[in-house]
């Protein structure tokens, strides 16, 4: 689980870079859904010490992308 956390929270992050664009705003609803699937599978992960380093790496990784992809969701929802 803790391989996974890391591969959904470096997809997320990519996914909400890409998001940044011009036209593409509606990917950061996706990235923040990655995000917090891959928070909760991080957590899972250490509770249960399974590849605890991937998972804390996983972990830092969607918390990061979580605050981007709210941040960037707030800002779209206030030029609307």
């Amino acid at each position: 689980m803790g391989i996974i956390s890391l591969v959904l929270s470096i997809i997320s992050l990519v996914v909400a870079a890409i998001g940044i664009l011009p036209g593409m705003g509606w990917l950061e609803a996706g990235a923040l859904v990655l995000a917090i699937i891959a928070l909760i599978l991080g957590i899972v992960a250490f509770a249960k010490r399974i590849f605890a380093p991937l998972a804390i790496v996983g972990t830092i990784i969607s918390i990061v992308t979580i605050i981007i992809a709210l941040i960037r969701l707030a800002i779209r929802s206030l030029f609307i």
